[in-house]
């Protein structure tokens, strides 16, 4: 077998390998596979970004590494349900995938794949990955009511400019203090590519960028972003200072989130958080959002 850069005209071929999932129905992958494609027109894959594993002439395994800003990279690989006998050539095709995005400059390079899949865990454990969480994926319309939140802080808003970069950088790497989201991640990246990548997601809009303070003294921050193609927001990102937790302030944050959505007349605001940070998940929960799905995420790092 030859693991080797793919054509223009392989690409189609790739994707359906890569994207197919136990109990996809052919309509759906091809459905699934167009889209991708479409998504790629303004993506465009770097160099080396796109690799097949050929046996006589017939591609069996395939992969691909998205490069975000931030040096993030999204990898793309066949689910080990569907082709098993295919595990060793696609870990030695992953290592071949970090490997080119390495020299694009990519530094942190992660997975998502369904929960419950004991094959793809042990492809991503034997190529030099580590289970990062298990990411739970949440919904909530705008339109359904809101509890009060009375008896919580007053809070007051920045938007995010150039003149208040520093004070966004520094009130976000305070809040990855003990923080219970995705802890593995604190302190693996410059905080540069943390905003970095927070700024790709979705519509990047600074007046949806906000720390919000009490009495004065920065508090949190809430990052939100209009999702491409659909009527929602996105929350990139909430967290709280230490010494502020236990007092509300997400929730506020939130449900200022929600009725500033509303306002705006989107249908829905959407999130992912960390199956483990079960008192982000109660306030989530509280508020009425609603699970849409799971994904377990796996990550490599290759900063120095």
């Amino acid at each position: 077998m030859e693991i080797r850069p793919l054509d223009a005209n392989e690409v189609g071929e790739a994707l359906g390998l890569i994207l197919d999932q136990p109990g996809l129905g052919r309509a759906e992958l091809r459905a699934q596979v167009a889209s991708l494609r479409e998504y790629m027109k303004d993506q465009p894959l770097g160099q080396g970004a796109l690799y097949g594993v050929s046996d006589a002439g017939r591609i069996v395994s395939a992969g691909f590494c998205l490069d975000s800003p931030g040096r993030a990279a999204l990898l793309f690989v066949p689910s080990m349900a569907l082709s098993p006998e295919c595990s060793e050539v696609t870990v030695a095709l992953l290592g071949r995938l970090v490997e080119a995005g390495h020299q694009r400059g990519m530094r942190l390079f992660q997975v998502l794949v369904p929960p419950d899949s004991p094959r793809d865990s042990a492809l991503f454990e034997a190529a030099g990955f580590d289970r990062l969480a298990e990411l739970i994926y949440l919904q909530r319309p705008t339109t359904l009511p809101l509890q009060g939140v009375s008896g919580q802080p007053d809070l007051t808003y920045e938007e995010y400019s150039r003149r208040s970069h520093g004070l966004f950088s520094r009130v976000i790497e305070q809040t990855y203090q003990d923080s219970l989201d995705c802890p593995k991640l604190t302190g693996v990246r410059p905080i540069e590519d943390i905003i970095a990548g927070h700024k790709a997601t979705g519509e990047f809009d600074p007046s949806r960028w906000l720390v919000a303070s009490v009495d004065g003294r920065p508090a949190g921050c809430i990052l939100l972003a209009r999702v491409k193609n659909r009527s929602a927001l996105e929350l990139v990102y909430m967290g709280v200072v230490p010494d502020a937790r236990g007092r509300g302030i997400g929730k506020v944050m939130l449900h200022d989130a929600i009725q500033n959505a509303l306002v705006q007349g989107l249908m829905y605001i959407c999130l992912a958080v960390d199956a483990d940070n079960v008192p982000a998940l109660a306030v989530y929960r509280e508020c009425g959002f609603s699970e849409t799905m799971r994904r377990v995420a796996w990550v490599l790092s290759r900063y120095e």
